[in-house]
């Protein structure tokens, strides 16, 4: 099914391999709405901090009657720092500006994820997997082992056997939905372990 621009909320993730089905709903939802602006983040390099504080203050400027959308790439590499900036904009969004942001995977805080609807785009076909689909309930799953691994990992202050197991089975799980490879370095960047 395409892309309906009217399934959009203000804040979105839309994930997955199939960037150029992303960028084509994002241009239809911002074509449909009249989008008075729109920036884009994160094509050339990671977003840091201070390009979050910039996402920030444009954000804050207000579009007239109309809307801004932001539109933000490689969202699954951005620094610890700037996530937690990213969540407290997210928290709460200024009005008539709409967020979209891109991703391979959903390796992402659990506190972003519930912030925003979900979408998944998969390969070079122009279908938008609906969330009461097979794929939607496989990523729910992901998020929720990586939620329960987060919390086990604080608790205990270090890997357990059974820990380095459910890790691995996430990181599958993850590879099999996205089609694409997690770095060890990302893994430990998004648990805050200290190597």
């Amino acid at each position: 099914m395409k892309s309906d621009s009217n399934q959009f909320s203000q804040a979105n993730i839309l994930y997955g391999s199939g960037d150029s089905q992303k960028q084509a709903s994002i241009d239809v939802y911002c074509d449909a709405q009249s989008a008075r602006f729109r920036h884009v983040f994160g094509e050339q390099k990671g977003i840091g901090i201070d390009t979050v504080h910039e996402i920030r203050r444009r954000a804050l400027i207000a579009a007239g009657s109309g809307i801004q959308v932001f539109i933000l790439w490689r969202v699954d590499e951005m620094t610890h720092e700037a996530m937690q900036a990213l969540l407290k904009l997210l928290e709460e969004p200024p009005q008539g500006a709409i967020f979209f942001l891109c991703t391979r995977t959903l390796f992402l805080p659990a506190t972003i994820i519930s912030r925003t609807s979900r979408f998944a785009f998969f390969g070079e076909s122009e279908s938008v997997v609906e969330s009461s689909d097979a794929a939607q309930l496989f990523a729910d799953k992901i998020i929720e082992l990586k939620a329960k691994l987060e919390q086990e990992i604080i608790e205990q202050k270090s890997f357990s056997r059974a820990l380095v197991y459910r890790l691995e089975t996430l990181i599958r799980l993850s590879s099999a939905l996205t089609s694409t490879r997690i770095s060890p370095k990302y893994l430990m960047d998004s648990f805050n372990i200290l190597a």
